[in-house]
């Protein structure tokens, strides 16, 4: 808590065979675990986050409305940028981000608006990253008495130099977010399986980091601005 008060933001790569360290003692947490480990993750960084000074009250009924929400606007993410750590340079991972009916039907959908709070959600998109290329996600929503759940994973085979290294399902990110009167906690995974034996494993990793960065820039902007 010190650390995390200190720096704002806490970042590692968990060891294979590991167990994530950061999640929140909230009633998730038993369940997250459980999906890791069916998972077998050959690589996973993890995340530990903390917005202060936010304008609106996330712990609020309409505060966990408007999270639920801005949680599910995957269109904003279109042009967010990461740093690329073998370009030494800021670089834009998504170059296309949209919602869309599903895996027969693309065409851009406006991000989904609520105005009664859901208890679940599943969404598609459709997405153009830098380091994947164009694919499909789906994304499932979970709110709890306390907090929120997103996760989102790959809907379909993810190759690289035209080898399919990432089967559908095998790249999840997930996040918990847990609103409080002072600020919203985020804590953040992105676990990935490979089919093939990993090459430059510490570049990757690294990747990996600096992807799950950037989507905690994309959660603050967001909670900035509802």
């Amino acid at each position: 808590a010190t650390a995390l008060a200190a720096e704002g933001r806490l970042v590692r790569v968990v060891p294979r065979g590991g167990t994530p360290g950061w999640l929140p003692a909230v009633s998730s947490r038993g369940d997250l675990l459980d999906a890791v480990r069916r998972l077998e993750p050959t690589m996973m960084v993890e995340l530990l986050r903390w917005y202060p000074g936010l304008a609106v009250r996330y712990d609020t009924p309409a505060g966990r409305l408007a999270l639920f929400n801005a949680m599910r606007a995957v269109g904003t993410m279109q042009g967010l940028t990461y740093w690329s750590a073998s370009r030494g340079a800021d670089r834009v991972l998504f170059t296309l981000s949209h919602a869309v009916a599903g895996p027969e039907a693309l065409a851009p959908l406006p991000d989904p608006v609520d105005t009664v709070l859901p208890a679940t959600d599943r969404r598609w998109s459709l997405q153009v990253d830098q380091t994947f290329g164009r694919h499909l996600y789906l994304g499932s929503y979970a709110n709890r008495d306390d907090h929120l759940v997103v996760s989102i994973e790959n809907a379909d085979t993810i190759s690289y130099l035209l080898i399919p290294v990432m089967k559908p399902g095998a790249l999840v990110t997930w996040s918990v977010l847990v609103p409080l009167p002072d600020g919203v906690l985020l804590a953040g995974l992105v676990c990935s399986r490979l089919s093939v034996p990993a090459i430059g494993r510490e570049g990757r990793e690294a990747s990996l980091l600096n992807r799950l960065v950037a989507m905690s820039n994309w959660v603050d902007a967001r909670l900035r601005s509802p």
